[in-house]
């Protein structure tokens, strides 16, 4: 798993400038209180419909290099503290590997 994490986070720094990941974000879906995790990629004003618009990348688990791009309005999406390495930890590890700042249930 190092090794794979090792060479996406090193695609992500790589893509340069301002064709990089800007962040974690997480996009309520497929339903209310569901969350998936993606990486914000940009963010623009519509005029055709008017609004402030967020491009985020939802990557597939636990191949990040495959998922889907959607554009959504900005009051949908919700930041995330996590780092581009701890969501892709995350992602990679299909969950097994969480944030150090979340808490484990020890149930």
């Amino acid at each position: 798993i190092y090794s794979a994490l090792k060479q996406f986070v090193d695609a992500v720094k790589n893509l340069g400038g301002d064709r990089k990941f800007k962040s974690v974000a997480y996009v309520e879906y497929p339903s209310p209180g569901c969350r998936m995790l993606g990486f914000v990629t940009g963010n623009y004003h519509d005029s055709q419909v008017d609004r402030d618009v967020t491009t985020v990348f939802i990557p597939t688990s636990p191949n990040p290099m495959t998922g889907f791009t959607i554009i959504i309005d900005n009051d949908k999406v919700q930041d995330s503290s996590m780092s581009l390495e701890e969501a892709s930890k995350l992602i990679l590890s299909a969950g097994l590997v969480a944030p150090a700042s979340f808490q484990a249930d020890m149930e």
